[in-house]
């Protein structure tokens, strides 16, 4: 009988240490997506999460499978920490020296740089990672087209789950989506979100993606195998920041081509550099495409100073056809900011530009 209820008592020890614990420390009352796909390869994501602590904790732990994807420019309201890790990226976020209980509110925005699939975007609004309940979530999506509603689909549950029966809506309004999970999530449920891009919107860029990524792969390997602060460092900041801006990543076109300039203004020997003078032309660029025209006409502007520069020294047709562009696209970008006449300056200047290098 002793050595029976020995057994009863191991098992029951053994069922409780191998049950899964689900008690998290916390539960998300509110959750709350907006996404802003600057084109088909860049979105532009804020996150505010608002969280309940039962009882004292440092933080939490936001988890981002992004598969081949990037994660740029990642900003955290506190203290926090990325580990990159089996194609997730984990912010975690919080203090060893700080305690949370009750109401707590984390607001986290990043760049989500797409590399697999420019036909579509697919995400997920909130990931099964969250091993805790999420009483409400509510998501905006801007596209840069008009969406069609049949070829929008929205799914909510489980990993693997295709649908949703009850519970979630949504709404489109022009190149917005709105949407809204009302019913309780149980941890490791999650939400996901595809929308097909028209037709025309796809096969309209002739980039090959596919070699402009392998160029990619190979800057950032580049980059960091370079010394910190090198010559070689700024020159594939560079050349990767042209390639971003070539498959339209022009957050991360911007963020690279940043990081070579200041690499350059360091050294302070790079201004005759081929590739040192272009940068601007790639960040001016990204700028205008991303609407940013005051920093689009200063880098224009620099790179009119620079190229005016080399110009008395010798003659560079390169440098000649880019200079012509860089009158033009500057007189588009004050277009934008300023009245008509102030830009005239600029087309008649991209005219003799254009005549001069045409003769």
């Amino acid at each position: 009988m002793k050595k029976f209820l020995n057994l009863i008592l191991a098992f029951f020890i053994c069922l409780f240490i191998t049950l899964p614990t689900f008690a998290e420390n916390f539960y998300i009352k509110n959750y709350e997506v907006n996404i802003d796909v600057n084109n088909t390869n860049n979105a532009h994501i804020t996150e505010t999460i608002d969280t309940y602590f039962t009882i004292n904790s440092h933080g939490i732990i936001r988890s981002i499978p992004t598969k081949n994807d990037e994660i740029t420019n990642i900003f955290v309201n506190e203290n926090y920490k990325v580990v990159h890790e089996d194609n997730n990226y984990l912010i975690k976020i919080g203090s060893p020296d700080l305690y949370i209980k009750g109401n707590h509110t984390y607001k986290i925005s990043y760049d989500y740089n797409f590399i697999d699939h420019n036909n579509e975007f697919y995400f997920n609004i909130i990931g099964t990672d969250w091993n805790t309940k999420i009483n409400h979530v509510s998501f905006n999506i801007k596209l840069p087209m008009t969406i069609d509603r049949s070829k929008v689909g929205l799914s909510v549950g489980k990993y693997g789950s295709k649908g949703f029966s009850e519970g979630a809506k949504y709404t489109i309004m022009g190149n917005m989506v709105k949407g809204e999970i009302f019913r309780q999530l149980e941890p490791n449920e999650g939400v996901t979100i595809r929308i097909k891009y028209p037709e025309e919107h796809v096969s309209k860029n002739n980039i090959d993606y596919e070699a402009e990524e392998y160029s990619i792969a190979n800057y950032t390997a580049a980059i960091n195998k370079a010394p910190k602060g090198s010559y070689e460092q700024a020159e594939n900041y560079a050349y990767r920041a042209l390639e971003y801006m070539l498959v339209g990543n022009y957050q991360s076109a911007v963020s690279d081509a940043t990081k070579s300039i200041q690499i350059g203004f360091d050294k302070n020997k790079y201004d005759f550099v081929d590739w040192a003078l272009n940068v601007y032309y790639t960040r001016a660029l990204s700028y205008q495409n991303l609407k940013i025209y005051p920093e689009a006409i200063q880098d224009y502007t620099t790179y009119i100073q620079k190229a005016n520069k080399i110009r008395k020294y010798s003659f560079n047709s390169h440098i000649e056809l880019l200079l012509g562009n860089c009158y033009y696209l500057r007189a588009t970008a004050k277009l934008e900011q300023m009245p008509l006449y102030r830009s005239k300056i600029d087309g008649k200047m991209a005219r003799y530009n254009y005549i001069f290098n045409h003769i």
